[in-house]
């Protein structure tokens, strides 16, 4: 689920760091 996000917010600075902080309450 986190690889077909990524893509998107890997050319935004930070971006990464809120799906790992955002994954885990989706669990």
């Amino acid at each position: 689920m986190v690889d077909e996000i990524a893509p998107k917010y890997a050319k935004r600075p930070g971006g990464y760091t809120r799906i790992i902080k955002i994954e885990p309450r989706k669990r």
